[in-house]
């Protein structure tokens, strides 16, 4: 990853306990706080650089996890 794109993309976050889908989680143990690159925002990132319309897949995606998988399976089929 180029060091322009962690400076660009770099955040810090805070866990919602009450909400498990805006809970951080570090392999199976919950967070507090997480500074660093989303993987969903350095997916979007790589696919905008490698040509994917990743605006089309954001409309289409429910979910974060979703969003990297359709990235993924665009670029593997170009």
């Amino acid at each position: 990853m180029p060091p322009a794109w962690i400076d660009e993309l770099s955040d810090g976050f805070e866990s919602d306990y009450q909400i498990d889908s805006q809970t951080i989680y570090m392999g199976d143990k919950k967070i507090n706080q997480f500074e660093g690159v989303p993987d969903v925002d350095l997916a979007i990132k790589l696919g905008e650089y490698l040509g994917v319309d990743t605006a089309r897949l954001k409309a289409c995606a429910l979910t974060r996890h979703g969003l990297v998988k359709a990235i993924r399976e665009a670029v593997e089929e170009d």
